[in-house]
């Protein structure tokens, strides 16, 4: 129940930002560029909401070995989301300066 949940608030966080994204734009161009805005913001909420969910099992995990390595695995996996947050980001710069 509660994997069910945190997808559905993972959605819910993708799907409003996009949603709103569709409706501001005049063209394609715009388009793009809110759409990129808008994940971009999902992502970095996201991102926090792991990195607060790893302290959570971090500080929950009393020792436990296994408890100790899922937390340790929901930390490697926000800190890869925040590099490829930060890299998309720079990439769309980098082609929005070419064209």
């Amino acid at each position: 129940m509660k994997k069910i949940l945190i997808i559905l608030i993972g959605l819910l966080v993708l799907a409003i930002p996009t949603a709103m994204a569709f409706a501001a734009a005049t063209t394609l161009a715009g388009l793009a560029t809110n759409i990129s805005n808008a994940m971009y913001t999902a992502g970095i909420a996201l991102v926090v909401f792991g990195f607060v969910l790893s302290g959570i099992m971090f500080l929950t995990a009393a020792g436990s070995p296994e408890k100790l390595g899922h937390a340790k695995s929901a930390l490697l996996w926000s800190v890869i989301g925040t590099a490829v947050i930060i890299l998309s980001k720079s990439a769309e710069a980098i082609i929005t300066a070419l064209t």
